[in-house]
């Protein structure tokens, strides 16, 4: 079998971004390459809604009061920074995972602020709809990822990370700017009798977040413990440890902090400038949870060779060669060779 080598126990982080990697690939398959189209559709018709929108939003600015106008600008800018983080991600990280969850990525968020926009032009029952349609684009990723399971596509590292960014990034920043518009012109749209209230629909989108997050978790620990053996003893294992703690960490106090703040809302509890302090360790956290999530995905990167292939419909044929240049077999020849003029089918001449 093909050794592999102990990763080296000095490596650090800085290390870890400067270390070069080999050129990107992207995965070539059909489905991939629908899935990259209807991602840029979605994306391209989001921001011509979100100008569009922003359009709209200026010009009735002078219904607002000051905390209002705060808010609404603050979680425009928040969007742009999230997209700029995710960017530089691709930028900087430069592994072929991220390519291809930049796609995945782009078409869950792209379908769920597609949605957001809309309601917020055209008005409805927009905080049902808005939890529903969280909780839809929340299992969005576990869908993607048991059918990359039932293909065996790169199953362990790609369910990782599409669960620990996905399920982070796709219900963003316009959530309490949405919420917060509806309930400042239509309070009423918040009064739904039980279990159809946005109280109760923000709890199921929290559960499928929590779920998302257990399966995301069980992942990172599965591969920690395959690679026990490289792993033991290193300061890679002590950083893996430390990674995920900080990961889960910050996610416990953003899924408390984001609960708070919404369910204070809905109950008419929480002042604007309260909700606006939530809002911003919202955002920042979620920041966070994507930069340690890049970080996990850099080192599972260069640690496991493993981990860069994602077209792995090809692993079958590159392992048996590798397993074939590594043993070198050496077969016997056969005794009817017409190689050994001594050699005969009865014997020996």
């Amino acid at each position: 079998m093909a050794t592999q080598i102990c990763p080296s126990e000095s490596l650090g982080l800085t290390e870890i971004f400067n270390t070069t990697l080999h050129p990107i690939t992207i995965d070539t398959t059909l489905p991939y390459i629908i899935l990259i189209c209807i991602a840029f559709t979605f994306v391209t018709a989001n921001c011509i809604l979100a100008v569009f929108n922003f359009v709209t939003l200026v010009s009735r600015m002078n219904d607002y009061d000051l905390e209002l106008k705060y808010a609404i600008f603050w979680n425009l800018s928040l969007f742009t920074s999230v997209s700029i983080v995710y960017l530089l991600m691709l930028i900087f990280l430069r592994a072929a995972i991220i390519c291809q969850l930049l796609a995945e990525m782009m078409l869950a968020f792209a379908v769920y602020q597609f949605l957001n926009l809309l309601m917020i032009m055209h008005g409805g029952k927009a905080a049902m709809i808005h939890n529903i349609t969280g909780t839809i684009v929340t299992l969005f990723p576990l869908c993607w990822c048991y059918w990359c399971k039932r293909r065996r596509v790169e199953s362990r590292n790609l369910i990782v990370y599409n669960i620990l960014i996905a399920q982070m990034v796709v219900v963003v920043p316009g959530v309490d700017f949405l919420g917060i518009v509806i309930y400042t012109e239509n309070p009423s749209w918040y009064n739904y009798e039980e279990p159809f209230s946005p109280y109760s629909a923000y709890l199921y989108l929290n559960l499928f977040r929590v779920i998302s997050f257990m399966a995301g978790n069980s992942s990172l620990t599965r591969m920690v413990q395959a690679n026990w053996y490289y792993l033991k003893g290193t300061r890679l294992l002590t950083k893996y440890i430390l990674l995920i703690l900080v990961l889960n960490s910050v996610f416990i106090f953003r899924l408390l902090i984001s609960f708070l703040g919404k369910i204070s809302l809905i109950k008419c509890t929480a002042t604007f400038p309260l909700i606006d302090i939530m809002n911003q360790i919202h955002a920042f956290s979620t920041i966070l949870i994507m930069l340690i999530a890049g970080i996990i995905a850099r080192l599972v990167y260069i640690t496991f060779p493993g981990s860069r292939m994602l077209e792995t419909h090809r692993v079958a044929v590159q392992t048996k060669d590798i397993i074939e240049k590594s043993v070198n077999v050496q077969y016997p020849k056969d005794v009817t060779s017409e190689e050994d003029p001594f050699v005969t089918p009865y014997g020996p001449n």
